[in-house]
Order: C-alpha cells, then structure tokens, then sequence
C-alpha cells in the first residue's frame, strides 16, 4: 500500500516541477502557449501543495477546508490547457474573448459552488472519515470519504469533454503535419493521458486507494513530458505560427523562418528549388542556405539570386513579414519562384545582376 509519507513527497516534487516548467513558459510568454502552459503548470503546483495542506492536517473540517483551495487550480488546469492545445494548433477564431470567457463559466461556478457547499452540497453531499493506523507508533491517521454531489458530476464531464478537445486538436496536428512538428505533437498527445486516466481512476472509483486523488500525479508525468519537449525542440520557439497559410501543393517555393531564422516550414516545391533534404525544420536558415541568407537581408522585399553552378538557376524571392494574432512580428514568409528559363527568353526585360549564392545545402 502507498504510504501517506510516499504520496505527499510525490506531490511536493510535482509541485517543484511543475513551478520550474512554469518558470520556463512563462519567460516565453510572448510566444504562442507560452502564457497558457505557465499558468497550467502555476495550476498545477496550487493543485498539488493544497492536497499536501489536506493531508497535513487531521480533522474533517480542516480538510474539507483545503479541498475548497484546491479547487481554484483543478478546476483551471483543464481550461489552460485546452488554452494552450487550441494556441498551439493555430485554432485563433475558438481564442476570442468572448469564447474564452466561456470556457471559464462552468469553473467558476464550481469554485463558489464548492466554497458554499454547506448551503446546498451539490459538490460534496458527505464526508465518512476512516481511521488509518499509524505506523511506527505514529498518530492514526484520518483519511475522508466524499460523496459527491449533483454538480460534481457536471464538473467532470466538462473536464473530460475539455481534455478530449485538447487531445483532439494535438491528433489532427499529428496527422496534418510533418516532421519535427509531428514529433513535438505526438509528445503532447502522450501528455494529455496520464491526469486524465487518472481522474477517470478517480471518478470511477477504482483508485489505488479509496478517496486519493491521483490525477495531479498524472500531471506530474505530464510536466516531465513538457519538459523534455521544451528541452529537446524548443517547443513553445517551434510552434508552427504559419503553417495554415502554407499551400503545399503550389509550384512556388514557401519558407517560415522564425525571429531567430530558424526554419519553422518549407513546403515541397522549396525543398526541390533549394535542394534541401530532411531534417530541416527547427534548423538555421544560415546553415540550410547561408549565402543566400545573406542576399535576402540585403534585398528590401524582393529580389533575385543565382544558385547553383552546372547549370545555373535564378531565383526570385519576395519577403515579407509574419505577425501572430496579437499583431506582432513572429518571423518572416520567403516566397521564392524558378526564373531561369523566363530570364533565358529575355521575357522579364533588363534588370541588375541577380545575386550570386552556390547551392550550399547539399555540401
């Protein structure tokens, strides 16, 4: 049987892990699910310490009293996180105010239900203490039964209706795109399951041990999964902010490079006119093509390069900016297109030497 001892220490390093992902989002709070994945996690450690605070104290009523502050951060983990999956799948028209303002309807009614509940108990309608022995010598412990209410039961079915939201929206990324993207996106598929399976454990009552909540533990693998992704592929600076912009089957060449050039995406027909082979994404375009890199800065919108040396192509390239849905400059769109044999035929009329760059990306 899990000791008390072994489970509040389980929740203390969730929290400790949960404050240190915050930390790290929430510096990128200016990137796409930056905000929301901090918050998440703020959620989370509240979630976490408040169940430690329950299992700290040794009556009824003090417990009763650290479930009502617990429920500020279980009942706002769900809506950051959908936040957060909706931010991440460019999904911007289900972000406006009024949408999320209601997401957050059912929440706040639960937290003033649960802090009333004395009034109506439509969240808990009993609560059966059981004596644990202690070990050791120890004091008995008190371990508290809670019937659950009405209202409870439309709490969960929103939270679960929420968490299958978000695990939708990180599947259809998976199959929509490719790459380092499918990669980050299957890592935060696999991180939705385990609070969910474990509330579901708990709301069904087939926990490990009767009355203990085991979902902010889920959270914990959650947390560990976040932050390996964060780690591994800068997962909040590899959000793809123009990935529904890109039409993969036109015949001009589309490169996204983030604030930092680094490619976020490249359709087919860029890969061929550059000749750039996988894996590519997340990479610096001074790396990928650095000499016409330096061409681009150069021009001022638009302009032409020659790649290649047998034979030689030349290429017109237009750039222009992108902006995130807050109006801010997240990066640059390279739209580029094969002139060579309309330059050949003379069609396009005199211009100045195009700039001269070798295909670098194969070497």
């Amino acid at each position: 049987m899990i000791s008390v001892t072994l489970y509040t220490t389980g929740l203390l390093l969730n929290a400790a892990l949960s404050i240190a992902v915050a930390i790290v989002a929430l510096r990128a709070r200016d990137k796409p699910g930056g905000l929301s994945l901090g918050l998440l996690m703020v959620a989370v450690a509240w979630w976490s310490l408040a169940i430690v605070g329950q299992f700290s104290v040794h009556t009824v009523p003090a417990k009763v009293l650290w479930s009502k502050i617990e429920y500020p951060g279980a009942m706002s983990s769900p809506v950051f996180l959908l936040t957060f999956a909706l931010e991440f799948a460019n999904q911007e028209r289900w972000l406006k105010r009024h949408r999320l303002i209601a997401y957050w309807v059912i929440p706040i009614i639960t937290i003033a239900l649960a802090w009333t509940n004395e009034w109506h108990h439509l969240i808990w309608t009993s609560f059966t203490p059981i004596l644990m022995p202690g070990s050791n010598g120890q004091t008995p412990f008190i371990r508290v039964i809670y019937g659950h209410g009405s209202w409870f039961w439309v709490m969960v079915a929103y939270a679960h209706l929420i968490l299958t939201a978000a695990t939708f929206l990180f599947l259809k990324a998976a199959i929509r795109r490719r790459y380092l993207y499918r990669q980050q996106t299957i890592v935060l598929l696999a991180a939705v399951f385990p609070p969910w399976l474990a509330n579901l454990l708990y709301v069904s009552n087939l926990e490990p041990i009767a009355g203990w909540d085991f979902t902010p533990l889920g959270f914990a693998l959650t947390g560990i999964l976040l932050v390996w992704s964060l780690t591994q592929w800068n997962l909040l600076d590899l959000v793809p902010i123009a990935r529904d912009q890109v039409v993969e089957s036109i015949h001009d060449g589309v490169i996204v490079l983030d604030d930092h050039n680094r490619i976020l995406d490249i359709n087919p027909a860029a890969q061929h006119i550059l000749g750039l082979t996988p894996p590519f994404i997340g990479q610096p375009a001074e790396k990928a093509f650095p000499a016409c890199l330096s061409a681009i800065d150069a021009a001022a919108g638009a302009t032409e390069i020659q790649i290649g040396n047998d034979p030689t192509r030349i290429l017109s390239l237009r750039t222009s900016s992108v902006f995130d849905r807050k109006k801010r400059a997240v990066g640059r769109l390279l739209v580029c297109r094969d002139v060579t044999e309309h330059r050949q035929a003379g069609r396009l009329g005199s211009s100045s030497a195009p700039w001269r760059c070798w295909r670098s990306a194969r070497t």
